[in-house]
Parts: C-alpha cells; structure tokens; sequence
C-alpha cells in the first residue's frame, strides 16, 4: 500500500488531545508521521502484515488502526489513561473495527514484572514518551516492550541516539538495535509552555530484535 493512501486513512480518524496531560507527555502523533513509521516497517521488514501487533502507550489508536490496515491480524492497545481510551473505542466503531482491543495498563516499573500476554506478540509499535517531564519513562517502555514482543519498532529523540541505543542494547533480553530511519515530528503547540505553534523535532526510529 502506498504510504499516502495509509496517511488518507488515518487521517479521517478522531485524536481528541484537546486537553491533554502533561504528567504522560501526551503529543499527538500526525498522520504523516505515523504513516511514514508503518510505511517503513511493512515494505522494509514485513513485520506488520499476517502478525499479531502490540501498540504501547497507544492513546486514540493511530497505531493501531494502521497496523490493522496494513493487514495485522489482531492488534492489543495498552494505555494507561481512561479518558483517550474513550476516543479509540470511539474510532473502533466508527470505523467498524473488530480485530484489535484496547487494554488499560500503566507501564512503570511494577509493570515489568508482570506480563500480560502468555506468548510474546510478533511485533511491537510504539510512539513513548520522551522522557522530558518523567526521566526514564522512554527506557521503561522500551523494557517492558522487549518482554512483551519479539520485534520492538519505537520512536526517540535523535539527539539521544548514543545513549538510548547504548542502553537498550544492554538489555538482557535484547539481540539487536538498529536506528532504521530518521524522520520528522511535527509538534504541534499543545501546552502553555510551548512558545512556537508548530515545532520540528529530529527523531530515530529503532528496530529492536529480542531473544
């Protein structure tokens, strides 16, 4: 599938953030942005279509339906917040959806010794947070991604390149980190800090392979 019509697609979904919470640094993911992941993990890696998909920190879904777009068996959202889990049920029916679910989870440290799925999904898709406002929270979503699936696709800041591939690739149960693409994070102002009513952010998409 052509990466503009994935961006069509996802961009007739609801992203309701408009009174988001910075405690979980919650940014909405634009379409292109999420397109242009997806896009790159199907045509270079095939790990989206025919697999079992596992979206962290999956807020209103754009993940999620685009993984099942591009022809996911079954996707799992885990979110940690009630309120945006309303605007991904909300974009299930909508959009007539049955093979994905959403879960309420919150990843945090007591979450990794607890895994919710009794086999590793294929592939895990994530958008976490930075770690601008909860030091570390990026990294803790990495672990418990790489227990939870055997493929982790997720998106950093590329000015911490060296130490997020440095630490990641110290993990246990980790085989392999590759930065796969670089790409732009259109940031829209959501927050009374912001100073710029739209700001562009360098980011690394990382494949991680575990054991």
């Amino acid at each position: 599938m052509k990466l503009k019509h994935i961006e069509q697609y996802l961009s007739q979904l609801t992203f309701n953030f408009s009174d988001p919470k910075i405690n979980l640094e919650q940014y909405h993911t634009p379409p292109h942005l999420a397109a242009t992941i997806l896009h790159t993990i199907e045509a270079n890696y095939n790990d989206i279509d025919g697999k079992t998909i596992a979206d962290l920190g999956c807020g209103s879904g754009i993940l999620t339906f685009g993984s099942i777009l591009l022809g996911a068996d079954f996707c799992f959202g885990l979110e940690c917040d009630e309120d945006i889990l309303e605007v991904f049920n909300e974009n299930k029916n909508e959009f007539e959806i049955s093979n994905c679910d959403a879960i309420l989870f919150e990843i945090n440290t007591n979450a990794l010794e607890t895994n919710i799925f009794k086999t590793k999904v294929d592939t895990v898709i994530m958008n976490p947070p930075f770690g601008t406002r909860n030091a570390g929270i990026d990294l803790t979503f990495v672990k418990y991604a790489t227990r939870i699936g055997k493929v982790v696709y997720s998106l950093h800041k590329t000015s911490t390149r060296e130490n997020i591939v440095k630490k990641i690739s110290a993990f246990p149960n980790v085989e392999q980190v590759d930065v796969i693409a670089e790409m732009k994070y259109d940031l829209n102002q959501s927050y009374k800090f912001h100073k710029k009513s739209l700001h562009d952010i360098d980011v690394d998409l990382i494949r991680i392979v575990t054991l």
